[in-house]
């Protein structure tokens, strides 16, 4: 996939950004110790824990999001599609099982990346839990903000992802807040949606400022956005026209 357009990022700030990343994947590596003669986990991380579809439980992503991707939103990006592949990233995507889900459910017509903040955390648990090995379209980022701001997506899923770490970690919540959003936004087709859940509200970032940013932002985009969703602490945001001039 090529990327076009001007990156959000400067040198300076991705440098800047990178030695943050590399000091938080640390926390997330596997460690695996000798136990009887057998190679086995000391810890499990809920990073990896594999969030998939129609698991029927409170920690699936049909419910954590309360639609279903595959079920009813690719399809009909599909049909609107008419032929023209429909593309999908998951942004902070563990190990990228739901990439493989996605993929696996549509094997023609859809194309799949994901970003995620270890990859060698993820070949890791891969290679550990004997599944097959990464897609060569997953995790070619640690964040949505590595990238450029060409439309090149209808679809983009943070499920307990980027911006929740983002917000839990950041010394400056707000102003990277707005500029997780608006990376989201560029990234969009018109007419594309995303689906981020939960977003975190909490210490960092409460639920007046996350509505202060959203107004903000809606203000300088032409979106549509819905939050929370169904009660719950789900955005939802349609791109209606393009943000190119």
């Amino acid at each position: 996939m090529k990327s076009r357009g001007e990156k959000f990022l400067t040198p300076e700030e991705e440098k800047a950004m990178a030695e943050t990343w590399q000091k938080s994947s640390v926390m997330l590596e596997q460690t695996y110790k000798e136990e009887d003669g057998k190679r086995v986990k000391e810890h499990e991380y809920d990073y990896v824990a594999g969030r998939l579809e129609s698991r029927n439980s409170t920690n699936s992503i049909d419910h954590i999001h309360q639609t279903s991707f595959i079920k009813e939103i690719i399809p009909e990006l599909i049909r609107r599609n008419q032929g023209t592949k429909v593309r999908v990233i998951d942004l902070g995507a563990g190990a990228a099982l739901y990439a493989d889900q996605i993929r696996e459910s549509f094997p023609h017509g859809v194309e799949v990346y994901s970003t995620g903040l270890s990859k060698r955390t993820a070949e890791k648990y891969r290679e550990f839990s004997k599944l097959k090995k990464l897609h060569p379209n997953d995790l070619k980022w640690r964040s949505v903000r590595q990238m450029s701001d060409s439309e090149e997506f209808d679809l983009i899923i943070d499920t307990w992802g980027e911006q929740f770490y983002t917000a839990e970690d950041s010394g400056n919540a707000i102003k990277d807040l707005e500029a997780y959003l608006l990376a989201v936004i560029k990234k969009l087709k018109p007419g594309g949606m995303a689906s981020i859940a939960p977003v975190n509200l909490g210490k960092k970032i409460n639920s007046f400022q996350f509505h202060e940013v959203l107004d903000s932002i809606r203000r300088g985009n032409k979106i549509k956005a819905e939050f929370p969703v169904n009660g719950r602490n789900i955005l939802r945001i349609e791109k209606i026209e393009s943000n190119a001039k």
